[in-house]
């Protein structure tokens, strides 16, 4: 207990040094704990799913001349074909993505809600969606049925408990069937409301290429060799045969094929169209080892003030010696010391992630709290950065300032070459490792920069967009909206484009035949519908050819 008073006054008397390494640590441990939220989110994605490892997406790669396209969506009539012919296959099911904005009207309040999907009915078994109110059973086994999230049940219903309520979803009254719990956000088809399949849609359309379609194995099936790329043969036998034919037999150069792809490490796939957002690896990688280089600056500036600090502490040290204390107790001693200011450290750590929580999920687009501080993982991050540091941080300099000699200690002669040469590299190795993500920071700044001031082909200045709700009664009334817009004298053009018309948005992607001396082509291109006063508006040059009239 005196020791540890001594300690603290030492600190206090030097409270430049201490305010300068604690502050440093704790900003290194601060950006470690958000570092390790984003990182165990990443790596996090969708393993809550039950049947994780027995989850396949099945994709669509379509060849065409010079083009190769792979769409994350395929067609809906696979779904019943290998449901009822493969005997490895438990459960397929389809999802529709209806699109973002969707028109949704309870009374007369209209509301437009960001994911509505279209799923079949035994999608709850298949995947771990919690349902709390409503038979998981049926709750998708009619036509018009929806499901809520609870957050969707609170924003619709309040504390009125939803089922049997009706919405009015794309024009259509639907009946609420079902609430399952809110998805984690690290789920990598998120949605807001499920409703229930179209019962016409899984016919004998082997053309209708619009369904995100996974497929649950059996158990003990995917664990044997050879199962999925025999799974994978076998539907594009059947592709071969529905799709591949039917376009050569009239003349359409494009070729179909299928692949699986396991749900478990989906999240970091490569992106295809239509697909769900994907995550990239290396940034974990990268950010991982920024985290380890920050807890390392850190832990080299606490070695740095902890050998200074037995300079300054030399007469203490050899008092001690002389009055009997053994190598063993004053390592002890001064590793106790480390500890102490680590855990400072730590608790100054945990108070800046708090307050910086909000900008943090500004940067990253995410969502978390103060909680996920706290979760059993980060937890244990907290207790090992806290060994760990207290440990490397504290070893050096504990084992450095016990081995003085008495003699040397008492007369404030203790500054050895070894620990002089031992300053020099860890100052050195900060410097260093400072300096190399400085030039990381710039250089993503320069790129930030130069995709900021790039001429995209448009301009985008003065350019507002607004977002009609997807309603029918919308569409109808566009032409009029745009003429009302245009009698403002303040602006100057109006341009009405569909789906995908705004620069950087995801278009649609489809094929068109090319005839180049007298030979057909179809190729693969984006596609969007626009009028005449799109290029006006965003001051698109026409290189070639002329406007629509």
């Amino acid at each position: 207990m005196l020791s540890l008073k001594v300690y603290i006054r030492f600190l206090w008397k030097n409270k430049a040094l201490a305010l300068i390494n604690i502050g440093g640590l704790s900003i290194g441990v601060a950006s470690c704990l958000f570092i390790n939220l984003f990182v165990t989110d990443e790596l996090s994605f969708d393993l809550h799913e039950r049947n994780i490892d027995r989850i396949y997406r099945v994709t669509t790669k379509i060849v065409s001349e010079g083009s190769v396209d792979r769409i994350a969506i395929t067609a809906s009539a696979l779904a019943d074909h290998v449901e009822q012919n493969y005997p490895e296959v438990e459960k397929v099911v389809r999802f529709n993505v209806m699109g973002n904005d969707v028109t949704v009207k309870r009374g007369d309040a209209l509301y437009k809600e960001k994911r509505i999907i279209k799923a079949d009915a035994d999608v709850f078994d298949v995947f771990s969606y919690e349902i709390i109110k409503g038979n998981p059973s049926s709750a998708l086994q009619h036509p018009y049925q929806v499901v809520l999230t609870e957050s969707s049940a609170e924003k619709y219903f309040g504390t009125v408990d939803p089922l049997g309520q009706w919405l009015t979803i794309f024009g259509k009254e639907h009946m609420v069937s079902g609430v399952v719990k809110d998805l984690p956000p690290n789920s990598d088809l998120w949605f807001t409301m499920l409703t229930s399949m179209d019962s016409t849609n899984r016919a004998d359309d082997w053309f209708d290429f619009d369904y995100r379609v996974y497929v649950l194995f059996r158990e003990n099936t995917v664990t044997s060799a050879g199962v999925i790329p025999a799974f994978e043969k076998k539907i594009n036998e059947i592709i071969e045969d529905k799709v591949n034919r039917y376009l050569r037999e009239n003349k359409h150069v494009l070729v179909f094929s299928l692949q699986v792809q396991p749900l478990k490490g989906l999240h970091f796939q490569e992106p295809l169209t239509y697909d769900t957002p994907k995550g990239n690896k290396s940034y974990v990688y990268i950010f991982s080892c920024v985290a380890i280089l920050i807890l390392f600056i850190g832990c080299l500036n606490y070695i740095n003030f902890s050998i200074l600090q037995s300079i300054e502490r030399g007469k203490e040290v050899g008092i001690h010696k002389v009055i009997g204390a053994r190598f063993s107790q004053l390592v002890v001693r001064y590793l106790a010391e480390s500890f102490l200011l680590t855990a400072l450290s730590v608790v100054l750590a945990i108070v800046i992630a708090v307050i910086l929580m909000p900008v943090f999920n500004g940067v990253v687009e995410r969502h978390f709290t103060t909680s996920d501080l706290f979760s059993f993982r980060s937890v244990l991050i907290i207790v090992a950065i806290l060994v760990v540091v207290g440990l490397v941080a504290g070893s050096y300099p504990s084992f450095y300032t016990s081995s003085i000699k008495p003699v040397l200690a008492l007369k404030g002669n203790i500054a050895s070459p070894r620990g002089q040469w031992i300053r020099k590299i860890s100052v050195a190795a900060q410097f260093f490792i400072s300096i190399g993500l400085i030039i990381c920071t710039f250089v993503i700044y320069k790129q930030m920069v130069f995709i900021r001031d790039y001429d995209l082909g448009f301009d985008k200045d003065n350019v507002l967009v607004l977002e009609p709700p997807s309603d029918s009664t919308m569409y109808e009334r566009t032409t009029a909206f745009k003429k009302n817009l245009m009698n403002h004298s303040t602006i100057k053009n109006v341009s009405t484009g569909g789906y995908g018309s705004l620069p950087g948005a995801d278009t649609r992607r489809g094929s068109i035949n090319v005839i180049t001396d007298g030979k057909q082509e179809a190729r693969m291109v984006n596609y969007t519908n626009i009028d005449e006063d799109y290029f006006t508006t965003l001051g698109i040059r026409v290189l070639d050819g002329r406007n629509f009239d």
